[in-house]
């Protein structure tokens, strides 16, 4: 006789909802105020959304870098960021999707600086979908599950409130979990209008890709239309065109990210003993004799021929690595890629708690496997294949995929 679940009157159940709403709210004081990313990242674009015009180049003041380092409490929220034209700089080695939303999201809070805006917009957007996702669950323990595990979860709201691009990773698979539950309905329109969200996702971080192209594909196969393979394809071709005709994306490459992935775990190679971008700048030193300046103005950030050098470099060593010990390489893609079906890699731990996690996400693909979930298993694969094969799935990285996980 099959199990039944015990009964949960509607009353209760908005009781447990108001409840993780209350908890939300408490974890977005207890995080805020946060300045995000390291100012030589985050400064080009919340300095850049003050300072440039929606069809000029993208110019920012390398001088806030310092200002936003000197920021303490809510002042981080209502700083302005304006400069004068003799302090600004145009910046083409950036992906523009972040720069944008920042500037769509100061337009609309005027009120506040770039930063604090961001934080408005990202909290209401969460607001927004967890809701439209819970009131698609009919079950009131789904309700309740998604409630606590993902809206209310303070590693969610942590990077719900984090001023920088990890958080807007949630709109594919927000955009495909829609596309599940009303894979039986012909509610086209909302669906297409979507087709612009995986665009604006892709240019805040292009990792995004594959699972965008996944849902066109699953649309088109369950919806049987025509229409939604070929919405697909005008969607890699403004990729393409949008990559082959822009400059956003010269000096760009995997390779920085993928030998410093090596050092996730134990390994023979003295110079990659742990995770972290200083292996990267330490291996082009001891290589070229050359110093990185990772710095807002630095020659890694703004000097096109310095960074598709250290670039060139970078990837010739991880080929060396891979030619001479496949085992390294395999080994990591091998535990990154269960991780991503479990909580994540963990910094800075133990070998073996990083094993445990791939573990857990081992027997998850098992209990899928038995629910006979083929396409959550593929859609959450999916979401994290472009980057765990060759770096650990860190939870900044893995956000997009929590929502569907869930």
């Amino acid at each position: 006789m099959r199990y039944k679940l015990p009964y949960i009157s509607p009353k209760c159940t908005f009781s447990l909802l108001l409840a993780s709403l209350l908890l939300f709210i408490f974890l977005v004081w207890f995080f805020t105020p946060n300045r995000g990313m390291s100012p030589a990242y985050s400064t080009i674009y919340f300095s850049g959304a003050a300072n440039t015009n929606w069809f000029g180049n993208w110019q920012f003041a390398p001088i806030h870098s310092d200002y936003l380092k000197q920021l303490t409490g809510y002042e981080i929220y209502t700083y302005h960021f304006n400069a004068t034209q003799e302090e600004l700089k145009i910046n083409q080695l950036n992906f523009s999707g972040y720069l944008w939303v920042v500037k769509f999201a100061y337009n609309i809070f005027p009120f506040l600086g770039p930063i604090g805006a961001t934080v408005l917009l990202q909290v209401a957007a969460h607001l927004l979908t967890s809701f439209l996702l819970i009131k698609l669950f009919a079950n009131y323990y789904s309700k309740i599950l998604f409630g606590f595990g993902y809206f209310a979860n303070p590693v969610i709201v942590y990077f719900v409130i984090f001023p920088y691009y990890y958080f807007w990773q949630f709109l594919p698979s927000f955009l495909f979990i829609l596309s599940y539950f009303y894979q039986k309905q012909k509610i086209n329109r909302p669906l297409f209008f979507g087709t612009i969200l995986h665009f604006i996702s892709f240019l805040i971080r292009p990792t995004t890709l594959l699972i965008s192209i996944f849902t066109f594909c699953y649309n088109s196969y369950l919806k049987q239309s025509i229409k939604w393979f070929i919405v697909g394809i005008i969607f890699i071709l403004s990729i393409v065109i949008w990559n082959n005709y822009s400059s956003k994306t010269l000096g760009f490459g995997p390779w920085h990210t993928a030998f410093v992935g090596l050092g996730a775990y134990p390994n023979n190679y003295s110079f990659l003993f742990n995770l972290s971008d200083e292996r990267g700048y330490d291996r082009f030193f001891e290589l070229t004799g050359k110093q990185v300046e990772a710095g807002v103005d630095g020659n890694n950030q703004n000097d096109l021929s310095f960074r598709s050098e250290y670039f060139r470099i970078l990837k010739n060593e991880y080929l060396r690595i891979l030619k001479n010990s496949p085992i390294v390489v395999i080994r990591n893609a091998g535990i990154n890629f269960l991780q991503g079906y479990s909580i994540g890699y963990l910094n800075k731990s133990p070998y073996y708690l990083n094993l445990i996690s791939a573990l857990l996400g081992a027997i998850f693909i098992a209990f899928l496997i038995y629910s006979q979930e083929w396409v959550g298993i593929m859609a959450i694969g999916i979401s994290h294949l472009t980057f765990s094969l060759y770096f650990p799935p860190i939870q900044a990285y893995m956000f997009g995929r929590y929502s569907g996980s869930k």
